[in-house]
């Protein structure tokens, strides 16, 4: 279209709009009808002007401070973006399709066509995505995101961002989750500078040690338990028959003691008592609990069972 209108388009002009585009031929033709008005030359700064895009050597930038570890940098340069009119959102947005097509580089390489309408040039691409490793640019594409929901609903979304951009200059700081579970419980930890183990801990370190391993016990024994500290009971049994198999996981799971769930859905007349509520008004039972007289092996009232062992 440019050459049929006599349009002379900088380099990488012609990418900045298919990409900004995303798909659509008629945002595409839009973009370059306003471009038109400034000129026969399509020139970058105008593009990034029309669109709210930001410089490419920019995001380039931004990415070798965040590699360095310069923070100070990645700030400064985000301020100049921000400050220059950019939205939190759409800064956001570039920011981690910059990092995508880092990614996608350290997988398949700089040549896929992938990354046909990557904003970054195959060498800034093949130099950049070899500073960082795929684990580390997707922890720091689901910074952005979180950042970009945040901005999304808080007035102070540049803060977020910032934050996330602080957070991405520490990438040296975080520690495999193998490596944290085996200091936690006193396991050997992987090879690496400062990483040696001198033989068995001892005083104050010994005792926090210690701490940290009971408290990842606690956590796991939370996960084996329900609600009320009730063990967790897998519901595996099959429904009695004539039981629609849905409504009576749904009854099981919903009591406070899935034993006492199970037992409620074969007595038939508490069965009866929930088809009919559920039939009638949409409901089901949210608690259902031993009573204490049935604890200690007293059998149940036969003519109220329902209203004696249901909320």
């Amino acid at each position: 279209v440019c050459g049929r209108e006599g349009l002379q388009a900088e380099e990488g002009v012609a990418a900045v709009i298919a990409r900004a585009a995303r798909g659509s031929m008629r945002d595409a033709l839009g973009t370059l009808d306003q471009l038109a008005a400034f000129g026969d030359e399509l020139r970058m700064s105008d593009v990034l002007a029309v669109l709210g895009a930001v410089d490419r050597r920019v995001l380039a930038q931004i990415v070798d401070a965040l590699a360095q570890e310069d923070a100070a940098a990645a700030l400064r340069a985000a301020h100049g973006v921000l400050f220059g009119g950019t939205d939190v959102e759409d800064f956001a947005d570039q920011l981690s399709e910059y990092l995508r097509d880092l990614l996608v580089a350290s997988y398949c390489g700089v040549d896929d066509p992938m990354l046909a309408g990557s904003v970054a040039d195959a060498d800034v691409l093949r130099r950049q995505s070899e500073l960082f490793s795929p684990e580390q640019l997707t922890y720091m594409m689901q910074l952005l995101r979180e950042a970009k929901l945040r901005a999304r609903r808080d007035t102070t979304g540049r803060i977020a961002v910032e934050l996330a951009l602080v957070k991405m200059s520490r990438l040296s700081e975080l520690v495999p989750l193998e490596e944290a579970l085996g200091e936690l419980s006193g396991g050997p930890v992987s090879a690496g500078p400062g990483n040696e183990r001198a033989g068995p801990r001892s005083g104050p370190a010994a005792a926090g040690e210690q701490a940290a391993t009971g408290a990842l016990r606690r956590m796991k024994q939370k996960l084996k338990t329900g609600p009320g500290g009730a063990p967790a009971v897998r519901n595996e049994r099959k429904p009695p028959e004539g039981i629609n198999e849905v409504k009576y996981r749904e009854v099981v799971a919903s009591a406070r003691d899935p034993e006492a769930g199970r037992e409620a859905m074969e007595n038939e007349t508490l069965r009866k008592a929930f088809t009919e509520a559920d039939r009638a008004l949409g409901l089901s039972p949210v608690r259902l609990e031993r009573t204490a007289d049935q604890e200690q092996g007293d059998e149940p009232d036969e003519q109220a069972p329902a209203e004696e062992e249901t909320e």
